[in-house]
């Protein structure tokens, strides 16, 4: 159930085999007669994603009780595994943002509410066979409701209509427009490591000051999960709604 920026950019952005650093792609056409009627040939290098270990990584960890993993049976290990699916996904919502964006960024006028600020952001991208929207989640509460959403997204987020899909972000205060099918992806994997006797900082809030904890004394486990990846090609067309 929660929104993953990486998988609805990589519906539409052209996919870039794991080992492949750069990438030269070549089309073209011609309607009228030309020197031995061939056809002349548009070269784009937007798709050159530098060498294969640089990857962008996004780690999270989730640690629970050995009681609860024993006693909990199947419940137990679908909340195990729902809370790490949420921890990743966000680690990774928050790092896709920050790759796309920077002080460089097209910034466009908020409209009146959240449909009139998405259409803004929309025409200020430009050309795109398909956009993402990462917007507050209030906004995509908002925008779920209306009667314009026909693809039938849910209140977190989903296909608005046909080429625009809408993630939502927790933290965020403003829309951000990516389109998606001008950028390169690389999906590097992911990598898990379980542990049992690893100390982690832990605190009671996200707000109070944390402490170190043995995983061992304490009967839990954790599991790390890093989660690589990469985009790039044409970022120029992103714009920021606020």
């Amino acid at each position: 159930a929660e929104p993953d920026l990486l998988t609805a950019v990589a519906k539409y952005a052209r996919a870039i085999p794991k080992f492949a650093g750069r990438v030269l792609v070549a089309s073209g056409a011609t309607g009228n007669s030309t020197a031995q009627a061939f056809p002349t040939l548009i070269k784009s290098l937007d798709l050159n994603v530098g060498a294969n270990t640089d990857f962008v990584k996004s780690l999270a960890a989730v640690v629970v009780s050995q009681e609860l993993l024993s006693v909990g049976g199947d419940a137990g290990q679908k909340l195990f595994e729902a809370e790490l699916t949420r921890a990743v996904i966000r680690a990774a919502n928050s790092a896709v943002i920050a790759s796309l964006t920077d002080s460089n960024t097209i910034a466009a006028a908020a409209g009146g509410d959240p449909l009139a600020s998405l259409r803004a952001g929309i025409r200020a991208a430009g050309a795109s066979d398909g956009y993402v929207i990462a917007a507050p989640a209030g906004d995509v509460a908002w925008l779920a409701t209306h009667e314009a959403n026909r693809g039938g997204m849910g209140v977190r987020g989903g296909t608005f209509v046909p080429g625009v899909e809408v993630v939502a972000l927790d933290d965020a205060t403003q829309t951000v427009v990516i389109p998606a099918s001008r950028l390169a992806f690389i999906d590097g994997g992911l990598e898990l490591r379980p542990t049992d006797a690893a100390s982690v900082n832990m605190a009671d809030s996200p707000t109070s000051p944390s402490q170190l904890v043995s995983l061992w004394q304490t009967n839990c486990v954790g599991l790390l999960v890093a989660r690589y990846w990469r985009i790039d090609g044409d970022t120029s067309g992103c714009v920021i709604v606020g």
